[in-house]
C-alpha cells in the first residue's frame, strides 16, 4: 500500500514537472536564436540552399515550359470558354501540373540540361497555330528524356 502511494506520487511529481516546462514554453514565445544544426553538420551564419526534391526539383522548367505553351496556345486563339483551357491560368496550372510529374527529382535525378530546355522553349514559342509538323517538333524537343540531364 505504502509503494502504491509512493508510486502515484512520482507519477503526479513527473506530470507536474511536464506541465511546468510546457508552460515556460508558452510563457516565452520567441523562438531560440541560433537554428538547430544536426550533429555532424557545421554551423553556418546563413542556411546553405537545399537541392529541390521531389515535384520541388521541377518547378521551374515546369514554370518556364507551361508559360511558353500556354502563351502560344492563347496567340492561336486556343484560351477561351469552350475550349480546353478556358483562361490562362487554367492553362498554366495543368501544363504546370503534367510537367512537374515528368521533370521532377525522380526522373530527373541529376537535374535537367538548360540547353536543351532552352531548345524546347524555343520551338514552342516559335510553334506555328496551323501547322502539325510544327507542333511534332516541339514535342520531340520537349521530351523529358531530353531536357533531364544523364
Amino acid at each position: 500500500m505504502v509503494t502504491m502511494g509512493m508510486l502515484a506520487l512520482g507519477c503526479r511529481d513527473r506530470e507536474e514537472m511536464a506541465l511546468a516546462t510546457e508552460r515556460e514554453r508558452q510563457a516565452d514565445p520567441t523562438p531560440p536564436t541560433t537554428p538547430y544544426v544536426p550533429p555532424g553538420m557545421p554551423y553556418t551564419e546563413h542556411a546553405a540552399p537545399q537541392p529541390a526534391t521531389g515535384m520541388q526539383a521541377g518547378l521551374r522548367p515546369a514554370n518556364q515550359i507551361a508559360q511558353a505553351r500556354c502563351e502560344q496556345m492563347q496567340r492561336c486563339g486556343n484560351i477561351a470558354q469552350g475550349k480546353k483551357y478556358p483562361t490562362m491560368d487554367a492553362c498554366l496550372t495543368e501544363v504546370r501540373r503534367d510537367w512537374q510529374e515528368d521533370l521532377n527529382a525522380y526522373e530527373c535525378p541529376q537535374g535537367y540540361d538548360q540547353k536543351e530546355l532552352s531548345e524546347c522553349l524555343s520551338d514552342l514559342r516559335n510553334e506555328s497555330c496551323n501547322s502539325p509538323l510544327s507542333r511534332l517538333g516541339s514535342a520531340v524537343s520537349c521530351r523529358s528524356s531530353d531536357i533531364c540531364d544523364d
